[in-house]
């Protein structure tokens, strides 16, 4: 979710110049004999330069950015800090999965979001040629990506070459994407995130 907050803050500032970093370690927390999530997620960092060019049609479209709490237990670190050497011993700083609680307020925020983002910016949204989201897994990529009303052919990650990148996934998918011409200027991109506790955000993004 850092990522595209932080590219979609510095975009609606109009900054002239603004550099955005993403970048996610989860190996450092992961528990390696819980394969569920040992072999799902993978360390990840991502870069890009915004520069305004007032006469360009590239750009901002519109976009949402939003935070709530949610009920039930997150995917987190529940170590406090500093860290104490029981509390790591005690395995406090290895990830918690998600109830079903939390699972529920996350599925839920994505539909609410692809709805939101749609109504508030219908044109930007019939417009878009590739949907980059916040990427975990298959089954999840495709529920978001429905929710988004975006097909299997649109939609654009790089799981299967990285696994989960957390913040830094739509960056690093937005990269493989321009380096394989899979989109060029004039298209319309739609970037969503759903994380934290809860945080989320959305845009649509012109080359």
């Amino acid at each position: 979710m850092g990522g595209l907050a932080a590219w979609l803050t510095a975009a609606r500032f109009g900054a002239r110049t603004v550099l955005v970093v993403a970048l996610e370690t989860p190996s450092a927390y992961l528990d390696p004999n819980d394969l569920a999530t040992a072999a799902l997620y993978g360390d990840g960092a991502a870069a890009l330069v915004l520069a305004r060019d007032d006469a360009s049609t590239s750009g901002l479209l519109g976009g949402i950015l939003g935070n709530d709490a949610a009920p039930g237990e997150p995917f987190t670190v529940p170590g406090t800090l500093p860290p104490r050497v029981l509390a790591v011993e005690a395995g406090r700083f290895r990830f918690q999965p998600p109830d079903a609680a939390y699972r529920a307020a996350l599925d839920e925020r994505w539909r609410a979001l692809g709805a939101d983002l749609r109504d508030a910016f219908p044109e930007a949204a019939a417009a878009t040629r590739r949907f980059l989201p916040y990427a975990v897994s298959a089954p999840q990529v495709a529920a978001v990506a429905a929710a988004f009303g975006a097909g299997a052919d649109a939609t654009w990650t790089t799981l299967r070459e990285h696994g989960c990148l957390g913040c830094a996934g739509p960056l690093v998918a937005l990269d493989a994407l321009r380096r394989e011409k899979g989109a060029a200027a004039g298209d319309t991109l739609a970037f969503a995130a759903v994380a934290g506790g809860v945080a989320w955000g959305g845009f649509f993004w012109r080359l």
